[in-house]
């Protein structure tokens, strides 16, 4: 398993990204303790495809550095929609998740599934893309041309369906969308590159 060091050089580059800047996301959800604790020297800590995970929807979902807790716990807590009709057989991984997975639960899955050798021959994982909107409030994975599993705040009315105006979690929800619609960064996309590379940092250690 790669070293923080490690993880945050492999994402400095599959995003693009400064390397010090990824470095300040990360240090700050490790202050959060939404990381996995990290030593020195030996006693380094050694990161999972959960930390890869939680650092990258953190990275796509938030407008700054010190928003990146707040976004990155409020976007890998998104749950799948129940009504999306997604054929689970494209992504065996997730369905043994069970529909109540969160999405950092998903995307550290899809990673997971990358680490082995024999990946290419043995899965039938065919993940495309990872979508994070704030405006929408919203993440999509998809995994095909037409098939996409869709991620939302379960106080969405299309989570569920209309609830009760009374319900705190649908009163939390018309807060966040307020929140959204007064300039927060619309849609980030990552493909199927990001994440192979995310994997392959795993593969080596």
């Amino acid at each position: 398993m790669p070293t923080p060091g490690s993880l945050v050089h492999v994402m400095s580059a599959a995003l693009r990204m400064p390397e010090v800047t990824v470095g300040s996301y990360y240090r700050k959800l490790r202050e959060a303790e939404l990381l996995s604790k990290s030593g020195r020297g030996r006693s380094a800590a050694e990161t999972t495809p959960l930390d890869a995970a939680r650092l990258l929807i953190g990275i796509l979902s938030s407008s700054t550095i010190k928003d990146v807790e707040a976004a990155m716990t409020l976007f890998a807590g998104f749950f799948p929609c129940p009504s999306s009709g997604f054929e689970w057989t494209l992504a065996p991984e997730l369905k043994d998740l069970g529909l109540r997975h969160r999405l950092d639960e998903a995307v550290a899955t899809i990673i997971g599934s990358q680490i082995g050798d024999s990946y290419a021959m043995e899965k039938n994982v065919g993940f495309k893309r990872l979508s994070v909107s704030q405006r929408g409030l919203r993440a999509i994975i998809q995994f095909g041309p037409d098939e996409s599993l869709r991620y939302l705040h379960e106080g969405d009315p299309e989570y569920w369906g209309p609830r009760d105006e009374d319900s705190g979690i649908v009163n939390e929800f018309m807060v966040l969308s307020r929140d959204a619609r007064q300039g927060l960064q619309p849609v980030f996309e990552v493909g199927e590159d990001v994440l192979s590379m995310l994997a392959l940092a795993f593969r080596r250690g």
